[in-house]
């Protein structure tokens, strides 16, 4: 048995440099022989490809927002409970109380939570 060099294909991120995909809670890097297989197989996985570059699904996202604009889902009560207060503390979990604050997120990208107390989102005076 001899060891021999072997060439292949790795497709990476151009925004964030990942090269890597998950399955079961395991990363792994692809390799494929052809930069046809790989333009096939990023092209099914929703990587977005135009003039030789090539992003993945987060990235094409988060360009989208960053052109388009967040899509930001309503207000929401924030359930953390001030638990932080608690944890390691003299009081029990169990008596603590909302924290105060409202939440929200972009539905499309999954980024730029917001968070805020009632007063400031005039909910509150």
């Amino acid at each position: 048995m001899s060891i021999k060099p072997y060439v292949c294909i790795t497709i990476e991120c151009e925004r964030c440099g990942t090269d890597w995909w998950e399955a079961d809670g395991e990363q792994y890097v692809i390799h494929f022989d052809t930069t046809a297989e790989a333009l096939a197989y990023i092209a099914e996985h929703e990587w977005r490809s135009q003039d030789g570059h090539h992003w993945c699904p987060s990235c094409v996202a988060a360009l989208e927002c960053e052109r388009d604009g967040h899509q930001l889902t309503p207000w929401q009560t924030c359930n953390c409970l001030n638990r932080w207060k608690y944890l390691g503390g003299s009081r029990p979990v169990e008596e603590a109380q909302y924290c105060g604050h409202l939440w929200r997120h972009c539905t499309h990208c999954l980024k730029a939570p917001e968070r805020v107390t009632l007063t400031d989102a005039g909910v509150c005076s």
